[in-house]
């Protein structure tokens, strides 16, 4: 009497081409929907970032009889909003290392040496004369631009910008924090559409202010 054998039967060429083809599909399912997602948080973390930056300076300004810290850290020295905004981002309860986070767009690599200018001072709130922007002069404080999403491509750090530095890093588009401090998600083409336009929605240039030498 013969015993039969049992053989083990594996995976044919075509079956292990058949499940291949199945992950790869799974997978151009998958990715692009974990991508977004993570965009999405990004871009939320960016938001939120910006908000925690409006509050601190809205103190700020309560402190100071409604002037706005100045632009950037070159003239007048050591009154740059990036690193006057610090005190009251620790009056939330807030560490040396999460202020930092604060004021680092999670949209722009760790490892880039830029990365602190990735949030920028709307630079034509002041002027040469003025270089102390009181926000109760503003007509418009709820569409003029205070704080927004920068690009970061130069080699020395600038805490300032104007409309063409808006950055698209979060889902071609970037977020912009405004002098009622409120804030809000923009695409690029729609900021760039609109600082071209006769009548732009978005104020980066408030009417009172007059040209400088700094403007041209």
């Amino acid at each position: 009497m013969k015993l039969a054998q049992n053989k083990k039967k594996g995976f044919t060429l075509i079956e292990l081409l058949v499940v291949i083809g199945i992950i790869g599909v799974l997978a151009a399912i998958i990715l692009p929907a974990m991508r977004a997602a993570r965009e999405k948080a990004r871009t939320a973390t960016c938001l939120n970032n910006l908000h925690q930056i409006g509050v601190a300076l809205q103190q700020y300004t309560n402190d100071f009889s409604g002037l706005l810290p100045h632009e950037d850290d070159k003239d007048p020295p050591n009154s740059c909003w990036y690193y006057l905004i610090d005190p009251y981002l620790e009056t939330r309860g807030l560490e040396d290392a999460e202020i930092n986070d604060v004021k680092l767009c999670p949209g722009v690599a760790k490892a880039k040496v830029t990365r602190a200018e990735s949030y920028k001072m709307n630079s034509m709130l002041e002027t040469g004369e003025e270089p102390f922007r009181n926000i109760a002069t503003l007509l418009q404080p709820s569409a003029t631009v205070a704080i927004f999403d920068a690009e970061t491509q130069g080699q020395l750090l600038k805490f300032k910008g104007k409309w063409e530095n808006f950055s698209q890093r979060h889902q071609k588009g970037g977020n912009i924090l405004f002098l009622d401090w409120h804030v809000r998600w923009y695409s690029q083409q729609h900021v760039t559409s609109d600082a071209k336009s006769n009548t732009p929605s978005i104020v980066w240039v408030p009417p009172d202010r007059p040209i400088d030498s700094r403007d041209r």
